[in-house]
Formats: C-alpha cells, sequence, structure tokens
C-alpha cells in the first residue's frame, strides 16, 4: 500500500512539470522569496551538519537519516536550469 501511494506521489511530480526560459529561472532565482528560501535551506542544512558533526556515531540509523536530508538539501540548493 506505502508503495502504491509513493508512486502515485513521484507520477503527479513527473506529470507536473512545467518548462520555463532561462530568463525566467534566473528571474525567480533573483526573486526575493526564494532567496529567503535558499537561505532558510542553507541555515537549516547548517544545523543538520552542526548537529551530524557533534553527535556522529552516538546513533547511526539517525546519522543516516542525516546524512541524507543534507544530501537532499545539497540538491535543493545546487538546483541549475537544464
Amino acid at each position: 500500500q506505502d508503495q502504491k501511494i509513493v508512486q502515485k506521489a513521484i507520477d503527479s511530480l513527473e506529470t507536473e512539470q512545467i518548462e520555463i526560459s532561462r530568463e525566467q529561472f534566473s528571474e525567480w532565482l533573483e526573486h526575493p522569496g526564494t532567496k529567503q528560501f535558499f537561505k532558510a535551506v542553507t541555515a537549516y542544512r547548517e544545523e543538520i551538519k552542526n548537529d551530524l558533526s557533534v553527535s556522529a556515531g552516538v546513533d547511526q540509523i539517525n546519522d543516516r537519516y542525516r546524512a541524507g536530508v543534507i544530501a537532499a538539501l545539497n540538491d535543493i540548493l545546487e538546483t541549475k536550469y537544464e
């Protein structure tokens, strides 16, 4: 059941994509709301990295979770126009 829900979510993401021009993407990156979003994501990533550096090795499952969160946040922060 859970796999069906996840697959449905993935399928909906694939069908809801829209194309934008390089200029529109650049404008979006310069928008104050976008800048604030990236600032918040960066701060959260740094907080998680700091937490991991302090407590690494205490709980492997939590370490892996935090590493996954950091990887996901890096993906967001490295958003590029393709």
